[in-house]
C-alpha cells in the first residue's frame, strides 16, 4: 500500500469516528425523534435523563438546553432533574421564538418554600444513629468487654459481655446505646480543635450476668461494633421536632459531616460551630450560604458573584460548642466549609 493510500485510509478512519462519535451523543438517552418536536407535550424524566439529553432527543440540538430550562420554571437547578420530574416540551417553533421589542426578562428568583413547623423525623434514617461532636471527655457508663463468639465485627443477634461503672445498677432488659470516640474534628475555618466526633453504633439489651460481666446482645447495629465500645443510655427518638424561632441571627460554618464524603444533601447529618452557649436549641433553622467568588467576563473584567441560600438544616440536638443538625433541602450540593445563618421566622 502507497502512503497516499495509507494517509486516504487513516482520513476515512477518523471521518467514520467522527461520524460514529456523532450518531452516539444523538442516540446517548434512546432513539431521537426524525425531526425536531412539532406538537406540545408532557415529558416524564427518567435516571439518567438531562436536559442536555432531552433538548437533543426532542429538537436534535443539545444546546438548546437553557430555552428549555427557561420554558420550564419549576425546575429550579438546571442541573438537578430527577425521576418523575414532568417538563413541559413546546414545539421547536415555538422553542426558538424570540421576542426583542419585550424587555429582557429578569432573572428568575429561587424557589420560595414555606418553612417547616414540624419535622418528621421518621422519614430520615439517619437521624436514629447521628452523633455529635464533644469537647469533654465521655466515658460511658460501661464497656463492651468481650463476646460469646470471637469475632472482630459484631452485629445485630451478637452475644456480648458488658461491665459497667460501680455506680450503675442495669437490670435484665434494659436498653443501652452503643458508641465510639472518633477522631479529632478540626474547624475548616479557623483550623482549631472543636472536640472529637462521637459515632452512635447500635443498641443492646442486658440478658443476664455471667461472673463480674454482664450479657446482652445487639439489638440494632448501624455499624459494626468491636470489643471497646463504650455504652450510654438509651432514648426512645423522637417522631416529630418542632421547629424554633431563631432569637437571635447567629452565622458560622459546617465544620463536619456524619460521613465522610465530600458532596452532601437532603438528609445527611451533619455538624456546625454553634452550640447551645451560643443559645441554639433544638429546631432551630439554619439557611446554607455559599459564596459566589468571582468569574472572568469576555472584556476581561473580573465579576463578582453574589452569595447564594442553597439549602435548609434543622437542629436536631446541641453540645456547648456544636451542635447536630439535619439537612432538609438542598438546591446543589452543600459541603463542609459552606457557611450558615439562622432563619428569622
Amino acid at each position: 500500500m502507497t502512503g497516499e493510500q495509507k494517509m486516504a485510509k487513516g482520513c476515512l478512519w477518523m471521518t467514520a469516528m467522527v461520524i460514529f462519535g456523532a450518531f452516539t451523543l444523538v442516540h446517548a438517552q434512546g432513539q431521537p425523534a426524525k425531526v425536531p418536536l412539532d406538537e406540545e407535550m408532557e415529558y416524564t424524566v427518567v435516571k439518567g435523563d438531562t436536559l442536555w439529553d432531552i433538548s437533543g432527543r426532542f429538537y436534535q440540538d443539545p444546546f438548546l438546553w437553557p430555552r428549555l430550562w427557561q420554558q420550564n420554571p419549576s425546575i429550579v437547578n438546571p442541573h438537578l432533574i430527577y425521576p418523575g420530574d414532568r417538563i413541559k416540551l413546546y414545539p421547536y417553533r415555538v422553542l426558538l421564538e424570540e421576542k426583542p421589542e419585550e424587555a429582557p426578562p429578569k432573572p428568575r428568583p429561587l424557589k420560595v418554600l414555606p418553612l417547616p413547623k414540624r419535622i418528621r423525623l421518621s422519614l430520615y434514617p439517619e437521624v436514629r444513629y447521628a452523633g455529635f461532636i464533644t469537647d469533654m471527655k465521655l466515658e460511658g457508663l460501661g464497656e463492651i468487654v468481650g463476646t460469646k463468639v470471637e469475632r472482630a465485627m459484631l452485629g445485630e443477634g451478637d452475644e456480648v459481655y458488658v461491665v459497667f461503672k460501680p455506680y450503675v445498677k442495669a437490670s435484665e432488659g434494659e436498653e443501652f446505646t452503643v458508641f465510639r470516640m472518633g477522631e479529632e474534628v478540626i474547624h475548616p475555618i479557623t483550623k482549631k480543635s472543636l472536640g472529637r466526633k462521637v459515632s452512635i453504633l447500635g443498641k443492646i439489651v442486658i440478658e443476664g450476668e455471667k461472673g463480674e460481666a454482664k450479657t446482652a446482645r445487639i439489638i440494632l447495629s448501624y455499624a459494626p461494633i468491636r470489643k471497646g465500645d463504650r455504652l450510654l443510655p438509651y432514648v426512645e427518638p423522637v417522631e416529630e421536632l418542632p421547629t424554633v424561632k431563631a432569637e437571635s441571627s447567629l452565622k458560622g460554618w459546617i465544620v463536619a459531616s456524619r460521613k465522610e464524603v465530600q458532596l452532601l444533601g437532603e438528609g445527611d447529618i451533619i455538624y456546625i460551630d454553634r452550640g447551645a452557649d451560643d443559645g441554639v436549641r433544638p429546631g432551630y433553622l439554619f439557611e446554607v450560604v455559599q459564596e459566589g467568588g468571582s468569574e472572568g467576563g469576555s472584556l476581561g473584567k473580573s465579576v463578582r458573584i453574589p452569595a447564594r441560600k442553597v439549602g435548609l438544616l434543622a437542629v436536631l440536638a446541641t453540645q456547648r460548642k456544636t451542635s447536630t443538625a439535619l439537612i432538609l433541602r438542598s438546591e446543589r450540593e452543600l459541603s463542609v466549609g459552606d457557611r450558615i445563618a439562622t432563619v428569622r421566622k
